[in-house]
């Protein structure tokens, strides 16, 4: 239809079969409509096609920004699924994660960081997972056999502390 317009040279009716079928509201299109001077309706359709071209490429940012965010949240949340498998196949207890090592851990994958940062930051916090793993094991060691008291650990240039003499004493 427009190839025909086109051929025949009818700028007015070219002109308004582009204002009725753009996406725009009808007061935008009556207003082309409306114009006599040829010159002024097409600065008027030009007008309305660059807006309409905005919100599409605004739209098209905007769904483009929810994909990518979909996409992260996925990539997390696969990468969490696959971290808690992996640990479960070691052996590794639950209990060993702490409120405060599952925040960072939600922390670090909830983060908008490019995924090299991403990358370190999951290792660095599987060291520090171990690492708690480790320290919960001699914790657990040491409140058997009393070595976290403090008064029973023994100096041995002093003795038991609980036979020292703070500096408070010595005068």
């Amino acid at each position: 239809m427009l190839d025909h317009l086109q051929r025949q040279g009818d700028t007015y009716r070219m002109i308004d079969f582009v204002a009725l079928n753009i996406q725009a509201s009808a007061h935008q299109k009556q207003q082309i409509l409306e114009e006599r001077d040829i010159e002024k309706r097409l600065i008027m359709l030009l007008d309305l096609i660059r807006q309409v071209i905005g919100h599409h490429q605004v739209r098209m940012d905007l769904d483009q920004k929810v994909q990518e965010n979909l996409m992260k949240n996925q990539r997390n949340y696969y990468i969490q699924e696959k971290l808690k498998i992996i640990n479960k196949e070691l052996g590794e207890d639950d209990d060993l994660n702490s409120p405060e090592l599952m925040k960072l851990e939600d922390d670090i994958f909830s983060a908008d960081i490019p995924d090299p940062v991403l990358d370190k930051a999951t290792e660095e916090f599987n060291k520090l997972r171990k690492n708690s793993a480790v320290f919960a094991g001699i914790h657990g060691h040491s409140q058997l056999s009393g070595l976290d008291d403090p008064a029973a650990v023994a100096n041995p240039h002093t003795g038991p502390a609980e036979h020292r003499r703070s500096p408070k004493n010595s005068r």
